[in-house]
């Protein structure tokens, strides 16, 4: 009989307890890691980012400001910054257009009357050959403040659409 007892092994619940608590410990020093390590590197991305656009260096400022962006992307500034930023770097791609339009509607999606980031966006959209999307940055601009400049690229806007009556209102 003693020997049957011997042979049946028993669950150490202490042993389990402190490894399941190492885990838990070490995953969570894992992430935590990674968001300082995150954050640390948008900082000095920043940094670079905003010396580099200092020194019209287009293309180091864009690529280091999107750095910071994509971990704050709710830092109108810097946004602003890297849609800029993007526009000036030579030779201008499409991509380069793209990333500087999603820049400014991040912006507006958090502040819809942003008067810098709407006219930018909507002489870029001009531009590019779309009114559509002008006169609707534009209304919204307008609908917040009557900005004379609002006014004139909006009249633009609907003459490049064929809509002279109102334009010329």
């Amino acid at each position: 009989m003693t020997d049957q007892r011997a042979a049946v092994k028993r669950f150490n619940w202490t042993f389990a307890l402190v490894l399941v608590m190492g885990i838990v410990v070490l995953g969570a020093s894992a992430v935590g890691l990674r968001y300082w390590r995150r954050q640390y590197l948008a900082t000095n991305a920043l940094e670079k980012g905003l010396a580099a656009y200092k020194a019209r260096e287009w293309a180091t400022a864009a690529r280091e400001i999107g750095r910071y962006c994509a971990v704050h992307d709710n830092d109108e500034s810097a946004l602003l910054k890297y849609a800029e930023a993007q526009l000036h770097v030579q030779p201008q791609k499409r991509g380069n257009v793209d990333q500087a339009i999603g820049a400014y509607r991040r912006v507006l999606r958090t502040s819809p009357t942003h008067a810098e980031a709407s006219e930018r966006v909507a002489e870029v959209y001009l531009q590019m050959g779309l009114p559509s999307e002008a006169e609707l940055v534009l209304r919204r601009w307008l609908e917040a403040e009557d900005a004379p400049r609002a006014r004139f690229l909006l009249s633009l806007a609907l003459e490049a659409q064929r809509k002279f009556q109102e334009a010329g209102q």
